[in-house]
């Protein structure tokens, strides 16, 4: 919004759900599926090297800082493979953020 913010609460302002993680080549374990347009965390396997940093109901917002809002979960999946063998930054934001960000506003 215009409401202006002290530098110290600054740091408040930012969304603590907003993580980046770094995906190690090869396979990563997670399965999405489509929610509201994005591709949603529904499953991380007991082998994937992200467990205890990606959740289910986690939203995959962008990889490698390329926005994947409104990919199909597909073409996001096509995405991840395709740079397989190597490191992959994946930006995630927790569903109870996205709540916030998808709240219907009533004027």
């Amino acid at each position: 919004g215009m409401h202006s913010t002290s530098q110290s609460s600054s740091k408040e302002e930012e969304h603590p759900y907003h993580r980046v993680v770094s995906a190690p080549p090869g396979k990563i374990g997670i399965t999405f599926v489509e929610y509201r347009g994005h591709a949603m965390v529904s499953n991380v396997s007991e082998e994937s090297p992200l467990v205890g940093w990606v959740f289910p109901s986690d939203v995959l917002i962008a990889i490698d800082d390329v926005p994947v809002s409104g990919l199909r979960t597909r073409e996001i999946v096509k995405l991840l493979t395709s740079r397989v063998k190597q490191q992959r930054s994946l930006r995630m934001v927790s569903a109870v953020a996205m709540n916030e960000l998808t709240r219907p506003g009533t004027v």
